[in-house]
């Protein structure tokens, strides 16, 4: 009910409550209480008087039954016995009549001489009598006018002397008489009202005669009781009193069965004059409830208000400690010496001993806050990556990590899901899943992020914090250096082939050099021959072979000087490919049955760089092409030069065999070759070593060149090199 109320409130409606409930309870004793006592004291009174009248009655019928009886035992030996039942008749007020009656109901003496009643032998008086039992009984004649306020009390049957035909004696007794004697106090007024009815609720007699003869469910104050419920009460057999009230009157039923039945005796107790008694009592303690609630409504106010402000003064001053941590002054609370100063003098005492261990916090967040930046500043610094997992979810990732593995901010991680290790043994799984799979660290394998491949060196751990475990992983990029090792070989085996080539090289010099002068002599002494045998065919064939000879080693001593040139200078590309093509046609393997479709464009531009870098491609290039046409019936290479819009262009095609899709990525990479070692001739091909195309790319690249490829098996390979120029 006042869940959210402020504390005035409370305060206000405790007390209210309070008094109120004790105004209504003290009002509740005194009136209603008192009241229901008394009420219930006087209902008590008039039950126990109402049982006393019964009895009372009862006692009067069964001695008016004692003295029919002796009456009628009297008289059967009298000679005397009317003037003897006339003298009883006389001094018995409440006799108001004897009768001798015969069993057929013909009345044969009455004390009273009564005409009327002596020559009655109507039906009705007949019938009465002749209804009348054998025992002493009281009857009552309701039919008869004569004896309207009459009860009978009928002897037994006697028989009288001289007389065959048994009789009875009848005492007819005056009602008002016997109930005012009975009852008492026929001229107080009297809280309690008695009737006596019959079975059919008529009353036979009251105190007011002015109802009497009236049936009881016509008074006014008893419409609420049905005829039926009178007869059924009437007809009980219990001799406790039954209780009903009706409007302010509460009636009994004292006893339902008097004389067999015939009479019913119905006691009424008002008590309206109490009710009114306490109506005033009533009203003016219900005026002065309302006058004390409205007096308990405003003390209550003033009280609550004087409660309550301290605590609200209180409540703002934490309120705009809270906002503007300021605490406004509160000497005047603190100074006092009830419970509201010790209250404020705690409250100011836990605001200080809060500041303190505020500042203290503070304090130590800022060095959490140094400490965790200088360990962001380590772990962002470290060119390892670093992550960080709380059960399946990235938590932490540094630079380097976000960087390579792609994370945009570092709290909108990647699906760890989405990192997947590939191992040595070829095996894909979850990164996270590291743990699961092996004990030991470091563990080497492959990274993949989406369609990216990654070499790495993982090192994992696992931790407890906060009662919650932890992944620690560290990942060494190490394609660097694996790429340091591919290099570090490429430059042993370049050393090897330069070491070599230069050894080759050093040698074709030596040898063309020492064959030089041999040559000399032989075109020489050949010449001589000739003038002297001027007819002999063979030393024309001779004198060929022998300039043929000196034009090869022409071309292998300037090629050697051009290459030995390792400054870079202007360059006319057409000119590198003739001495190529023209280097390519010294090798026996490849001079015969191989034709050359060459198409040069004069115009080209020069092109700055060095002759070895662009001969030492060219070369690798036609000689890859005139080895794929080796085994082929038609073996025609193509080389041809044009200028484009991205530069130069070299186009090299042959009709050799063609290059299988699945090498075509390959083909660039150092070591990797097709070729074998022997061909069907047996010539011996171990120097191919696979690193021709890959030299050539390497060398090409420092010019920005772009190398094209397209081969289809059986039909042969085109190489488009485009160099940018200046």
């Amino acid at each position: 009910m006042f869940r959210g109320s402020k504390i005035r409130t409370k305060i206000f409606w405790a007390i209210f409550l309070t008094v109120a409930f004790s105004l209504a309870d003290a009002f509740f004793l005194i009136h209603y209480r008192t009241e229901k006592e008394i009420l219930t004291k006087y209902e008590r009174i008039a039950e126990d008087d109402g049982k006393d009248k019964t009895h009372a009655l009862s006692l009067t019928f069964s001695h008016y039954k004692m003295a029919a009886t002796q009456i009628a035992e009297s008289i059967p030996h009298m000679n005397n016995w009317k003037e003897y039942l006339t003298h009883k008749f006389a001094i018995f007020p409440e006799i108001k009549d004897v009768f001798v009656v015969s069993r057929d109901g013909r009345i044969l003496f009455n004390a009273e001489k009564r005409k009327n009643v002596v020559r009655a032998s109507n039906k009705d008086v007949t019938l009465l009598f002749q209804k009348i039992p054998s025992e002493t009984s009281v009857v009552r004649a309701e039919n008869l006018s004569f004896a309207a306020n009459s009860i009978f009390v009928i002897s037994g049957l006697i028989r009288l002397r001289g007389d065959k035909q048994p009789v009875r004696v009848l005492l007819n007794l005056d009602i008002p008489y016997i109930f005012t004697s009975v009852l008492g106090y026929p001229d107080v007024k009297n809280p309690y009202t008695y009737y006596l009815i019959n079975r059919q609720g008529k009353i036979l007699f009251t105190a007011d005669s002015g109802i009497i003869g009236k049936n009881l469910s016509d008074l006014s104050l008893f419409k609420k009781l049905s005829q039926t419920t009178v007869a059924e009460k009437l007809r009980r057999n219990s001799t406790e009193p039954f209780k009903v009230l009706v409007r302010e009157k509460k009636w009994f039923v004292f006893r339902d069965r008097l004389e067999s039945g015939a009479f019913g005796f119905i006691g009424e107790e008002d008590l309206s004059p109490i009710i009114r008694a306490f109506q005033p009592t009533g009203k003016f303690l219900i005026t002065f409830f309302i006058i004390n609630l409205l007096i308990v409504l405003v003390v209550s106010e003033i009280l609550a208000q004087h409660f309550s402000s301290p605590l609200r003064t209180l409540v703002n001053a934490l309120g705009s400690y809270q906002k503007k941590k300021v605490l406004p002054p509160l000497e005047h609370l603190k100074n006092k010496k009830d419970e509201y100063g010790i209250l404020t003098h705690e409250i100011l005492n836990y605001i200080q001993e809060i500041e303190q261990k505020n500042h203290e916090i503070r304090n130590t967040l800022d060095q959490l806050k140094a400490s965790e930046e200088r360990y962001r500043l380590f772990l962002n610094h470290t060119p390892n990556m670093v992550l960080v997992v709380e059960g399946e979810k990235i938590i932490f990732a540094n630079k380097i990590a976000a960087l390579i593995l792609g994370f945009k901010e570092t709290s909108k991680l990647a699906d760890p899901k989405k990192l997947l290790f590939k191992n040595l043994q070829g095996r894909v799984f979850p990164l996270l899943d590291i743990p699961a799979y092996y004990k030991k660290i470091p563990i080497e394998g492959t990274l993949q992020i989406d369609d990216k491949n990654l070499p790495v060196l993982v090192y994992n751990a696992e931790f407890t914090y906060r009662n919650t475990r932890h992944g620690l992983f560290i990942l060494v990029d190490v394609s660097r250096v694996r790429q340091l090792e591919i290099e570090e070989k490429q430059m042993e085996w370049k050393l090897i082939e330069s070491n070599r080539l230069a050894s080759i090289g050093a040698l074709a010099t030596g040898i063309a050099h020492n064959l030089n002068n041999p040559l000399t002599s032989i075109v020489g002494f050949t010449e001589m021959l000739k003038m002297k045998y001027p007819d002999e065919p063979d030393l024309n064939s001779i004198l060929r072979a022998a300039n043929q000879m000196e034009k090869t080693v022409l071309i292998i001593m300037d090629r050697r000087k051009k290459e030995y040139d390792s400054q870079k200078q202007s360059l006319q590309l057409n000119e590198v490919i003739s001495d190529s093509l023209q280097l390519l046609d010294v090798n026996t393997q490849f001079r015969y049955g191989l034709k050359k479709a060459v198409h040069l464009d004069p115009n080209l531009p020069p092109v700055f760089g060095k002759y070895g870098d662009f001969s030492l491609s060219l070369d690798a290039i036609l000689y890859n092409a005139a080895e794929a046409m080796e085994n082929c019936e038609e073996k025609i290479l193509t080389v041809s030069s044009r200028m484009a819009k991205e530069g130069i262009q070299i186009e090299i095609s042959d009709t050799g065999c063609g290059i299988p899709p699945e090498n075509l990525e390959k083909i660039f990479l150092p070591f990797f070759t097709t070729k074998p070692d022997t061909t069907t001739d047996g010539t011996n091909h171990n120097h191919h070593i696979g690193l021709g195309l890959f030299i050539t790319r390497r060398l090409l690249d420092a010019y920005r060149a772009k190398i094209d490829l397209k081969s289809e098996l059986g039909k042969g390979t085109t190489f488009v090199i485009t160099i940018p120029v200046k």
